[in-house]
């Protein structure tokens, strides 16, 4: 019984030797690929000339305040929901919304200044079961 040949030796000196040529030009070219993927991405995870909290403190100083004068336009863009939702809550408004109902209701309070009128509360249904009760109008107009 015969072993021998490259295939069967335990030592690492290529780990293409025991391919044919076009499998080891092959794997060759996905290695570099994957190379050159993997140095593009290092070079995209640069870290910028100002810091994250420097970009943030900018942005807050040239927002413009929540007064009257401010537009829907500028409290959308410059303003966190959790910001609209401190500012709502000061003026005891409901806070339970999308950010851009929360947007509305502020824009409405500050070139108003009149809370928004509370809604009717829903309706409760009859539970399941349960017959509707007849009115006594009903019963007359039946004799």
């Amino acid at each position: 019984f015969y072993l021998g040949g490259s295939r069967y030796s335990n030592s690492k000196k290529n780990k293409y030797t025991n391919m044919g040529s076009s499998r080891q030009d092959k794997l060759k070219k996905k290695e570099k690929k994957e190379k050159k993927i993997k140095a593009k991405k290092v070079k995209k995870t640069v870290t910028p000339s100002e810091s994250a909290e420097e970009r943030r403190q900018k942005i807050l100083a040239e927002r413009p305040k929540l007064k009257k004068g401010i537009t829907l336009e500028d409290i959308q863009n410059f303003y966190w929901k959790d910001e609209i939702e401190g500012a709502l809550k000061q003026a005891g408004i409901s806070t339970n919304a999308k950010k851009a109902v929360l947007n509305q209701r502020l824009y409405d309070f500050l070139q108003s200044g009149k809370k928004p009128a509370p809604k009717a509360p829903k309706r409760r249904k009859r539970e399941p079961g349960t017959k509707k009760k007849k009115s006594k109008k009903s019963a007359t107009k039946k004799q």
